[in-house]
């Protein structure tokens, strides 16, 4: 925090890494650009729409200026939170960081000027092709409030009761019952601007999209149309509730707990009402929050596609391999 050394041979070297980061992570697994796509698709403005890694075209325009420029302004005490866990002396701690800390000078103010994402008015559908997605895949999202919010806590549940395992709705549904997809499942992905709610199917070989989303779009109005039983509530709140446990048991844990609760949300008691928030979640509020929120006009329709579905196409070597093709309805 209080200085950086580095030369323009080391600034090439991490930036070499971070490259072949992407490439191992993004550009070469099946389903790696699966993020990336459905991010850039489901936000319009937001810097949401971009993952922290960027792109190639990113990573090859960033100078070793841009680098410089970036830790001065944001590697500074008055944008840093430190959280100390554990059997420790509170005034030592003090102590300790007033020695270790104290002489680096405060920053600049930290520019917070995040453009809001615009509320969405119309469903936006997209098909994705590209030689590294062996399947098809169908991936909807919708827009959700920011972490902390009240309704946050009935949408996890939901999560839970479609995606949460291999005995929730989606997987019984498409990988069991219809045998259609070899994977089903989704997430509330909760930020500290309002985030996004997404639930995908990956299809077996031969299966069209368009009946994978008439099954995904089929739970997601089972959850509108009536209450889920209370076999599955319960179930999916334990779930939640006992990760939460678990997921406190040493002092990195708590740390982290904390460090989130103070950073994302201001708001350092969300670690000791967290549970409750849940626990109070009923069958009334998931029905509620999935009329509210899995409506038509908030959904964004995303089709990953082998390039050997692409209408007329021969795949390898053919231009435009990876473009994506945006319908509007």
């Amino acid at each position: 925090m209080s200085s950086l050394n580095v030369s323009d041979e080391n600034f090439k070297s991490e930036r070499d890494v971070v490259k072949e980061e992407r490439r191992l992570r993004v550009e070469n697994p099946p389903f790696g650009r699966l993020f990336e796509v459905v991010l850039d698709k489901t936000f319009t403005t937001h810097p949401y729409k971009i993952e922290p890694i960027g792109s190639m075209a990113d990573l090859d325009a960033a100078t070793i200026q841009d680098v410089r420029d970036f830790h001065s302004l944001y590697y500074v005490p008055n944008n840093a939170t430190m959280v100390v866990a554990g059997d420790l002396d509170p005034e030592q701690v003090i102590r300790w960081t007033e020695k270790y800390f104290g002489s680096i000078p405060k920053g600049k103010p930290i520019p917070r000027n995040v453009p809001r994402e615009p509320a969405q008015a119309a469903e936006r559908r997209t098909v994705d092709y590209h030689p590294n997605t062996p399947l098809p895949a169908v991936v909807l999202t919708y827009h959700i409030p920011e972490a902390g919010q009240a309704d946050t806590y009935a949408l996890q549940v939901a999560s839970n009761v479609l995606s949460g395992g291999e005995s929730s709705r989606l997987y019984k549904r498409m990988v069991y019952e219809k045998q259609m997809a070899i994977a089903a499942g989704g997430d509330a992905i909760l930020l500290e601007d309002p985030g996004v709610f997404f639930y995908y199917a990956i299809l077996q070989g031969g299966q069209k999209p368009e009946d994978g989303e008439k099954e995904l779009l089929a739970e997601a109005q089972r959850l509108r149309d009536e209450p889920v039983s209370g076999e599955e509530l319960v179930k999916a709140k334990n779930q939640i509730i006992s990760g939460l446990v678990f997921g406190r048991q040493t002092d990195q844990d708590k740390a982290d707990s904390i460090g989130y609760a103070r950073v994302i949300l201001d708001d350092v008691t969300y670690v000791n009402r967290q549970l409750a928030e849940f626990q109070k979640v009923t069958a009334a509020d998931v029905q509620r929050v999935a009329r509210a929120y899995f409506s038509p006009e908030n959904r964004t329709v995303v089709y990953m596609l082998p390039e050997a579905m692409r209408p007329g196409a021969k795949t390898e070597g053919k231009p435009g391999a990876g473009k994506s093709e945006v319908k509007n309805p």
